[in-house]
């Protein structure tokens, strides 16, 4: 009576990429079991999903601020006065000075709001 022990269980879609499969005598270790062995075409494997999750990836931009040209007389509403009072009204209106910060996580999304609304505020009142 034989009994097999030995399996690889897969999905469908992960069998079509199969290669190869097969059983080998294990001659490091003292046991009547076989070692089971399944080879898989790995890059379509992973190249499948890897285009999936870029095709949702968002396109990532980058903002170059000209600090240099704020204040400057020909340009009236890039001026750091203007800056200020936009990120002054923002925090404002997000009252920050009644929120409790107890953990760090607390404290994570503070610090993200503030980013945001510095960087919201910077968009609009520092020449990019």
């Amino acid at each position: 009576m034989i009994i097999i022990l030995d399996y690889i269980w897969a999905s469908l879609p992960t069998i079509s990429k199969c290669l190869d499969c097969s059983t080998i005598e294990n001659d490091y270790f003292k046991t009547d079991h076989k070692t089971v062995t399944l080879s898989i075409d790995t890059a379509t494997l992973i190249g499948q999903k890897t285009a999936k999750m870029n095709h949702k990836k968002k396109k990532i931009t980058c903002t170059v601020f000209a600090y240099d040209e704020m204040d400057k007389e020909d340009h009236d509403d890039f001026k750091w006065n203007n800056f200020k009072k936009e990120l002054d009204e923002r925090i404002d209106q997000l009252d920050f000075k009644s929120r409790k910060i107890i953990k760090r996580r607390h404290i994570d999304s503070v610090w993200d709001c503030l980013r945001q609304i510095i960087m919201k505020a910077a968009k609009e009142k520092i020449k990019n």
